[in-house]
């Protein structure tokens, strides 16, 4: 005499099965070092390197960023794509849907799985990337308005305008800081200079602040 014993689960618990396939993906992009760089780091460090080195080649008055910003979220989406094809790849290749299609679990919860998991890394990555343009939206401000203030510099042979250049200080409370410097003979009125200087100077707008120091006694 035998006995069979047979345990079934329903099957009409896709939400459940969708919420443990989500949670899947996301311990997997969490584990994994490449995912997390490839993910989350390289958008913000590109947006970095096209403002900070190119932002001020390539547009003078300091609005490149918002240029970059929407083509590094686009980014993103490609980057959380990539991600997605290569880990349902990586699924199959390695049997692992084939494991599930033996198991009593929702058809589709595997690929909606994945594709809500790759919305929640997008929308982490774009926080990151918004965070990130956030923190750099002073800068390129900054140095297009003083790239913009030493192009205007009256010409006088007596007088020399260097810079700009980034302050030693770069950052104090929040704000980005430019320096030009004006170095000129002892006989050379100065003042009369930087009045005419300043009368041709483009206004300062937003949180923009211009600072006239004579005779510095430090350069921080």
């Amino acid at each position: 005499m035998t006995a069979q014993i047979v345990i079934t689960r329903p099957t009409s618990q896709p939400f459940t099965d969708i919420a443990a396939m989500i949670a899947r993906e996301l311990r997997r992009t969490v584990r994994s070092v490449d995912m997390l760089i490839t993910g989350l780091a390289l958008p913000a460090l590109i947006m970095c390197v096209f403002v900070v080195i190119f932002g001020g080649a390539a547009e003078k008055d300091g609005h490149y960023i918002q240029y970059v910003v929407p083509a590094i979220l686009i980014l993103c989406s490609g980057f959380g794509s990539a991600m997605t094809a290569v880990t349902v790849a990586k699924d199959m290749r390695e049997g692992i849907i084939d494991r599930f299609r033996t198991m009593p679990i929702f058809g589709g919860s595997v690929l909606v799985g994945h594709v809500i998991a790759s919305v929640l890394r997008n929308l982490v990555a774009s926080a990151v990337v918004i965070g990130v343009a956030v923190l750099l939206g002073d800068r390129p401000t900054a140095e297009g308005y003083a790239r913009k203030l030493a192009s205007i510099a009256p010409i006088d042979e007596r007088i020399q305008v260097l810079g700009p250049a980034e302050a030693p200080l770069a950052v104090i409370k929040g704000r980005y800081r430019f320096r030009l410097l004006v170095k000129a003979l002892r006989n050379v009125d100065v003042s009369d200079y930087l009045r005419e200087w300043l009368a041709a100077a483009p206004k300062t707008k937003g949180n923009l602040k211009l600072e006239v120091d004579v005779d510095p006694q430090s350069f921080l």
